[in-house]
């Protein structure tokens, strides 16, 4: 039977960490099933779902902290079980820009999870636009049959409204 395994991987950026880190986990034969990679100033991040045999998560536990000292990372491994996947009926993303200030990203959190809508996705960056800082922000959320897409939608709307958004656009495709 499978077993799974988050892996969290944090240190500074330069060629072939990636590559480095993926050949140690083939080399104990397990597999990536999911993985998300991203550059935060000049420091390198990866977040990895591997999985394999009890012997193969074993051999990842014990060889990766090794590794990663070598390597100058910080690293979290957290044993998981496999992502049950939920029959949501919508997905939607939310995708803002206006003037940054703090505390932005948290109330649009807070509308997602106010409207029980669960988060599957978060990109947010910061750009200077007519030499103000601004800020670009996208969710992927998951809405389930009970969720009504046009109070979500006018909802959405009123909160960049509120916000100060110089655009916003929500996209509610059916799954």
């Amino acid at each position: 039977m499978s077993q799974h395994l988050v892996v969290t991987a944090v240190g500074t950026n330069r060629p072939g960490i990636v590559n480095q880190l993926t050949q140690l986990v083939s080399s104990c034969g397990c597999n990536i099933v999911d993985s998300r990679m991203a550059l935060f100033g000049s420091e390198f991040t990866l977040i990895m779902l591997v999985s394999g045999s009890h012997n193969a998560i074993i051999q990842i536990e014990t060889r990766l902290p090794v590794s990663a000292q070598e390597l100058q990372l910080l690293t979290v491994l957290k044993k998981t079980s496999r992502h049950e996947l939920i029959d949501y009926s919508h997905t939607a993303v939310l995708q803002l820009t206006l003037p940054d200030a703090p505390g932005v990203i948290s109330q649009v959190t807070q509308f997602i999870s106010d409207h029980q809508m669960s988060m599957m996705g978060l990109k947010s960056n910061l750009f200077t636009d007519d030499q103000q800082e601004m800020l670009h922000a996208e969710f992927e959320v998951k809405l389930s049959s009970e969720h009504q897409p046009e109070i979500i939608e006018q909802a959405f709307a009123k909160l960049c409204q509120e916000l100060g958004c110089q655009q916003f656009n929500l996209h509610i495709l059916s799954n």
